[in-house]
Parts: structure tokens; sequence; C-alpha cells
């Protein structure tokens, strides 16, 4: 009867004990939000939130697909990421970023959340404190019934400076948005599940 509430307890216990943390995700932690859009019309969208916020466009990269260390959710199962997206940013202030994707026809989070829902907000993205280990806060998220963990990869390399992973949780039907949840260069990442050969 206890089953998903005793996790939960001593995910919230150790966030809340060891790292002074309220809650799931600390509140001032939201670094950015992103728009998904499709790929043909990725620099338009670039275009107009230029000429709206008086900066300039950013430039595009590309991210994800067959040769990144991402893993992707299907059914439950986990498999390498094959899907890319085009990705850029765009700082809006001085802790504020406006992200931008817009995924190909590959399996993917950002594929799929456009295909439902068209161009829309994809995520809001918590980047959590120096030392708060990234996988603890998936699980304590998904034991409160907020979302499952959908997808999930690294940047960099692996905890030397600059370096850092992701995990997006489908918390689409609970708040709306994705929640993507951010770690650092040193060793919050670690725990995360390896990908699929």
């Amino acid at each position: 009867m206890l089953g998903g509430y005793v996790p939960l307890f001593f995910s919230l216990f150790s966030l809340s004990y060891c790292h002074g943390i309220k809650g799931i995700l600390p509140r001032d932690t939201l670094s950015h939000f992103c728009v998904v859009t499709s790929w043909g019309s990725f620099n338009t969208t670039l275009s107009q939130y230029s000429a709206l916020l008086g900066q300039p466009a950013p430039t595009p990269g590309v991210a994800g697909g067959a040769g990144s260390n991402g893993t992707y959710v299907v059914n439950g199962v986990p498999q390498k990421l094959i899907g890319t997206t085009l990705i850029a940013f765009m700082q809006l202030n001085n802790s504020t970023r406006m992200e931008f994707l817009a995924g190909d026809e590959g399996p993917s989070w950002w594929r799929d959340v456009y295909a439902a829902k068209g161009f829309e907000i994809h995520h809001q993205g918590y980047a959590l404190p120096k030392g708060v280990a990234v996988w603890p806060v998936v699980e304590a998220a998904a034991s409160a019934g907020i979302g499952p963990p959908v997808q999930w990869g690294r940047w960099g390399d692996i905890n030397r400076p600059g370096s850092g992973c992701y995990v997006y949780v489908d918390s689409q039907k609970t708040l709306g948005v994705t929640v993507e949840i951010l770690g650092g260069s040193e060793g919050e990442c670690d725990g995360l599940p390896a990908p699929p050969a």
C-alpha cells in the first residue's frame, strides 16, 4: 500500500536534509523555457523572436542523433536516441534564456511533442544546484506522480568543465508542459542510466 510513497519520502528527505531543497525542484532554478517549432519554420521563428526582443537571431546548431549518447523511451522501453533537433538559445535576462528546438522525423521527445501539440512551449528547464545529483530528483518527480523520464543525454566531456546532462520528464498531462532537469559537470550526472547499445 505504501510502495510508491516510501521511495518518494526518502528521495524528498535526502534532497531536503542534504541540500536544503524544499519540494522536488528549487523554485529559483528555472534557467530557461523552450519553444518547439517545425524544422522548416525554425529560422523564421528565430527571426520573429529577434524582432520582438530586439536581439540578433541566435546561430542554430544541431543536437541529438544516432551519434549522441542520448536515450529515448518508447512504450516504456529505453532505446538509443535517433532523432536530431535544430537548437538555439537567446539570453532574455541575467538568469533566464529562451531555447528553440525543431526535431526531425527521427524518434525523439522533440518530434513527439510537436506532432501532438504543434508550435508551443516544449519545456521548462531547471538547472539543479551544484552537488545535487540529477537522477534522484527525476525519481522523486516520478514517485510523486509528476511523470516518468522520457529522454536524457549528456553533453561535453563527462565531469569536465562545460559538460552536463538533461532529463525530460513527461509532465505534459500533470503540469501542461515537459519539465527538463539539468545537471552540471561535477558528478551530478553520474547516476544517469547508460545509453542502450
